[in-house]
């Protein structure tokens, strides 16, 4: 779980709300480098680099999948929960590397449109609102859960 609550600051957690919290450190800062540093929303964030790592004391998942959905997760002094609700209905999407948020991946996923979501750092809401955005040709929130998310190098023929 990556948190940026304070993009713009180059401080980690507890000094800003700058926070990765993991299970796999490994895994996570492969994604990290690979993936999210390309993603626009965190592309020059200077947050990222100097997020605070904290190994995961323990992980809760709740919800239906369909209504709601909220992903739990301590670790040493903190707790953080994201939280998504009033779900929309499934869909697919597959999307080649000129529109992929990395720019150089196919990506194969399901997203579950949120109409409101929510972070909470150790029981204190961060700010932000969930907006319009045209996303994968068509309008809906800003918020959503992307499952059996695939990304693949495309080969050079």
């Amino acid at each position: 779980m990556i948190i940026l609550g304070d993009p713009q600051n180059a401080q980690g957690f507890p000094d800003a709300r700058n926070l990765c919290i993991t299970t796999n450190s490994e895994l996570t800062q492969y994604l990290v480098q690979d993936f999210v540093s390309r993603f626009p929303s965190f592309r020059s964030q200077p947050a990222l680099e100097a997020m605070t790592w904290l190994e995961a004391e323990s992980h809760l998942s709740d919800g239906d999948m369909k209504t709601s959905w909220t992903e739990t997760m301590t670790a040493s002094g903190c707790e953080a929960k994201m939280h998504w609700a009033h779900l929309g209905e499934p869909f697919a999407v597959e999307v080649t590397p000129k529109d992929c948020a990395t720019g150089i991946h196919d990506m194969y996923s399901v997203f579950l449109e949120a109409r409101s979501a929510s972070i909470c750092l150790n029981g204190e809401s961060l700010s932000g609102n969930v907006c319009e955005r045209v996303f994968f040709g068509r309008e809906m929130s800003t918020a959503f859960l992307a499952v059996s998310e695939t990304w693949v190098l495309p080969s050079a023929t």
